[in-house]
């Protein structure tokens, strides 16, 4: 690509080099060759309008390339862990951390999750918790704690069951992360969540153990 690049700009500065000095009266040793001015200068004109798309092309090149070196690829890691605690009133709290990543070489900007493609706005984080955060190329943050309320109505959704406790959770959910580039262009990426280890935990202190395991991360846009 820079050596297209390269012989593009070389070839447009050679056009504009060869319109002028051809159309330049100063030129006199050229004019037994070219005594009609009047004929080369729409050919002077076209090179530089030749010369003035070769560089666009090339400016359009360069930009799309730079898009593709600062592109941003935030994915979801590990596996969302829930640890579901049943007090005296065996009514369950749970406790569950997500775990985000920038995969790509670009900054994600506002970064935010939720259960629909087509919303951004409806994340299902704590009350307490930000809704949204930017990450450098490379950066991870590990403990965005969700409502598992929230995480409940999504199965539900995306299930049609009402589930009381994870432990009844059978079947595979998808998460949609939304984020931005640094020139305002959104991307999203579909995780593939299912369950995963199950275990009954200490039953006796009233402790149950669950995980939805990232099964796949795909960038729809």
């Amino acid at each position: 690509m820079q050596k297209w690049i390269g012989e593009s700009i070389f070839f447009s500065i050679g056009i504009i080099i060869f319109g002028v000095y051809i159309f330049d009266p100063k030129s006199l040793q050229y004019s037994f060759l070219f005594p009609d001015k009047s004929f080369w200068t729409p050919l002077a004109a076209i090179g530089t309008v030749g010369a003035a798309l070769m560089a666009w092309k090339a400016n359009l090149v360069v930009q799309k390339q730079l898009a593709i070196e600062q592109k941003p690829y935030v994915v979801l890691v590990d596996e969302i862990f829930v640890h579901e605690v049943v007090n005296k009133k065996d009514l369950p709290i749970d406790d569950l951390d997500i775990k985000v990543k920038n995969v790509g070489r670009g900054p994600a900007l506002r970064v935010t999750i939720t259960g629909l493609k087509t919303d951004r706005n409806n994340a299902f984080f704590e009350a307490d918790q930000p809704h949204s955060i930017d990450l450098f190329s490379g950066e991870k943050k590990i403990d965005w704690k969700v409502d598992s309320h929230n995480l409940k109505m999504i199965i539900k959704d995306q299930t049609g069951k009402e589930i009381s406790t994870f432990s009844k959770f059978n079947q595979p959910i998808f998460l949609y992360i939304h984020y931005f580039n640094q020139d305002e262009k959104e991307f999203i990426t579909k995780v593939r969540l299912e369950p995963f280890h199950y275990s009954p935990g200490n039953l006796s202190a009233g402790t149950r153990k669950f995980s939805l395991k990232v099964m796949e991360n795909e960038m729809l846009v």
